[in-house]
């Protein structure tokens, strides 16, 4: 019964549309950081950028996370992927800003806020097996109650 169940490519992207409220890729931010074990080396290491030296290589010099390798760039990620702290202070910036010290339960960070993205609706392409699987479902429930349907009227019940 279930696998007679066969979806369109014009089905889906209609039950997308249909949904598309539902499909939403949540604000993302990309950033870079630099970790060191005290706020008096962090305030150093901001005074230091502030006369000049890059973000970039104040991480590769200073960092003790292995993202120094690439300047401290952490790239793109949302909110629950940061320990709170570290997230607060992200999601609060400016893109281009640079924090102040900012202690986490790994020692004491700057952040460099590169870039905000946006909350949106996610692209078709992006949700596609998503689409499918929940218009699948919907499709499975509807011929299950159809059946159960039929057979209430072909069989009488009785409950005991």
């Amino acid at each position: 019964m279930f696998n007679q169940i066969i979806l369109s490519d014009e089905e889906l992207k209609g039950y997308y549309e249909k949904h598309k409220d539902t499909y939403v890729t949540q604000e993302m931010v990309k950033a870079s950081h630099i970790l060191v074990d005290s706020e008096e080396k962090a305030t150093e290491i901001l005074e230091d950028i502030t006369d000049g030296l890059s973000f970039e290589d104040a991480a590769k010099e200073f960092s003790s996370c292995p993202s120094k390798e690439a300047g401290g760039a952490l790239g793109q990620f949302g909110k629950g992927q940061m320990v709170p702290e570290f997230e607060d202070a992200v999601f609060a910036m400016q893109a281009g800003e640079i924090s102040g010290p900012v202690k986490t339960q790994f020692g004491y960070h700057l952040i460099k806020l590169t870039e905000r993205i946006p909350e949106r609706n996610s692209s078709f392409e992006e949700v596609v097996q998503e689409v499918k699987d929940s218009c699948f479902m919907e499709k499975q429930e509807k011929v299950y109650n159809d059946k159960k349907s039929e057979l209430s009227k072909k069989y009488k019940v009785e409950i005991l």
